[in-house]
This record gives C-alpha cells, structure tokens and sequence, in this order.
C-alpha cells in the first residue's frame, strides 16, 4: 500500500472542506474503507458509500458552519516528532 492513495485521500477532503462541498468522491480500496469506517466512527464524517468500483463518496460534516474535518496531515517521515 502506498502512501499516495491515502494523501490524495487527506488531500480531496481538506479542500472539499475549505470549499463547504457536502460530498467529495476518493478512490476506493481496502486500505481507505477501512480509514473511512474509523473516521465514521469518531464522528469525523458523515459517512460513505462506494458508487462503483472505483469511486467512494464522503459524506463531510460540519458543526455550526464550520468542518469538523479540516486539519488532518499524513506524516510520511519515521522519526518526525508530533506534538
């Protein structure tokens, strides 16, 4: 599993957030249901539901006007320390 799938991922919701979008459609695997299902369950999202083959639509949430997801980053380097 490569991390680019996952940044993308990171990326699209970051900035369908900023733009007050509803939903947003990522890629589909295993790897990111499985992300998307503990998002969902930490009330991070809305939810998600896979469209075909390929494509997952996430359903954002947002609380009083504002995102609740709105500033996840994906730390690619081992020993980079997170305050």
């Amino acid at each position: 599993m490569s991390n680019c799938s996952l940044a993308d991922m990171v990326s699209r919701m970051r900035v369908a957030a900023k733009a007050r979008r509803k939903s947003v459609d990522v890629l589909t695997t295993k790897f990111l249901l499985n992300i998307l299902d503990v998002l969902y369950k930490n009330g991070v999202i809305r939810g998600f539901s896979v469209i075909n083959s390929g494509k997952t639509r996430v359903f954002l949430k947002y609380h009083q006007n504002k995102p609740v997801y709105f500033d996840m980053r994906l730390i690619s380097k081992p020993g980079r320390k997170v305050s």
